[in-house]
Formats: structure tokens, C-alpha cells, sequence
């Protein structure tokens, strides 16, 4: 009786033991969901199948068609604040948003127009960490510049929304320590020699207004923001009047 009941005890001590371990290795590869490589990231958003773009609202239409069809379609909600929506820049908005993917889209929950920001040269800010809206400003809605800015500023959101991302850009593009932090490479302006931060957020705005010149010049960037941000979509070279 006595060999039975320790054979027992074993038995369930054995049990115990291998629930445990299957447990915390689980909890270990949640909570780090990609390896080394900086680029192999499990936390990237599902692939979505993309759709022919919408036809947009005219300019000709006004502001509220606009407004409407960027909240409906989009998602994303357009605000007046210290400065108002016109409707060439709402229109120019919805055509931006629409050649972009749903992955990268979606991290933006609202675009609101404003007169400045910290400065008259700020074109555009996020409040990172505080909320996934972009604020423009009316050096920023420029109609030579308007879009290649709102691209910066979502790419904002997108870091916030997936920080695993930013850490391999980071990882890939930049020396980092306690003491110094720089880029391994010349980003694509001085805006973008920053930080991490703004050197994805430029070579997004690049990506999406210059993108021949981004594969040329910058290929191992192109490469990372075709792959992990714009969801392999690529866009030709924006034409200004």
C-alpha cells in the first residue's frame, strides 16, 4: 500500500512537473514572438487581399461628401480644430488613403487640421503614445507636399500600434546603446538622422510620393518598408503640377 501510494505521489509530481514547463514555455513565446533576425517579426498583421481603389468624391462635390466618405469607408474621422478642411486637401486625403493597405491604414483613427504646431515650419505632428490621430497644419496641407506629410504622420500611428516593427527598423537601420544612437547608414534626409522614429516615417513619406527613388538609392529600406509596413503594395511616382 505504502510502494502504491508513493508510486502515486510520483506519478503526479511527474504530471505537475511537465504541466509547468509546458506552460511557461508557452508564456515565453508569447511574450516574444519573433527571433533574432530583425526582419522575421510573428506579430506582423495578416495579409489582406487588396481591392480596386473606390471612386472618390470630386472636389466639385465639397467638403461634407468628402468628409463622409473618408469616416465611412475609411474609418478615419476628419475634424476641424484650430483650422478647417478644405475639400481639395480631404480629397486629396481619401486619395492617398485609398492606395494604401489595411494594415497600415487602420493604426490611424482620426486626421485633424490645424493652424501650426510648435512652430510655423511643423508641417504635421502625432501625440505618439497618447493617441492614433495625425494633425495637420497649414504648412503641412501644401498642395505640392500634402500627402508625402500625412504618410510621415500615419507612419507615426503605425509605430505605435506595432513597436515590435519600429524595434527592427531600429535594429536593422541604427546603432543603439545607453550612450549613442545612429544611424548605420545615411537616412533618406536630415529630418530622418533624428531618431529611428522619423527615419522610418521618412522613408514612408519617400515610399509613397518617390518611390523610385527610395529602391534606388535606399534599396534595403524600400525593401523593409514594401515587406513589413506597406503589405507588399508599391506605388509609382507621384506626378506635380
Amino acid at each position: 500500500m505504502i510502494k502504491n501510494q508513493i508510486r502515486m505521489k510520483s506519478l503526479i509530481n511527474i504530471f505537475i512537473t511537465t504541466v509547468f514547463v509546458v506552460v511557461l514555455t508557452t508564456s515565453l513565446s508569447a511574450e516574444y514572438p519573433y527571433n533574432e533576425n530583425p526582419v522575421v517579426l510573428a506579430s506582423f498583421p495578416k495579409v489582406v487581399e487588396k481591392s480596386d481603389p473606390l471612386p472618390i468624391p470630386s472636389v466639385w462635390d465639397g467638403i461634407q461628401p468628402q468628409k463622409n466618405f473618408m469616416s465611412s469607408v475609411f474609418a478615419i474621422s476628419p475634424e476641424d480644430d484650430s483650422a478647417e478642411w478644405k475639400a481639395n486637401e480631404l480629397n486629396m486625403a481619401n486619395e492617398l488613403f485609398n492606395k494604401l493597405p489595411l494594415p497600415f491604414r487602420i493604426c490611424t483613427k482620426g486626421i485633424r487640421r490645424v493652424k501650426e504646431g510648435s512652430s510655423p515650419q511643423v508641417a504635421g505632428y502625432v501625440e505618439m503614445n497618447v493617441a492614433p490621430i495625425v494633425y495637420i497644419t497649414n504648412s503641412g496641407a501644401s498642395y505640392k507636399v500634402f500627402s508625402g506629410y500625412l504618410a510621415h504622420e500615419m507612419t507615426h500611428c503605425f509605430q505605435m500600434s506595432h513597436p515590435d516593427i519600429l524595434s527592427a527598423w531600429e535594429k536593422q537601420f541604427w546603432t543603439s546603446s545607453f550612450f549613442i544612437s545612429e544611424p548605420k547608414t545615411a537616412p533618406v534626409s536630415d529630418y530622418g538622422a533624428e531618431s529611428p522614429k522619423e527615419d522610418m516615417a521618412e522613408s514612408v513619406r519617400l515610399y509613397c510620393t518617390h518611390s523610385s527613388l527610395l529602391k534606388s538609392s535606399f534599396p534595403d529600406r524600400y525593401e523593409f518598408v514594401k515587406k513589413y509596413i506597406m503589405n507588399e503594395s508599391e506605388f509609382p511616382d507621384e506626378k506635380i503640377d
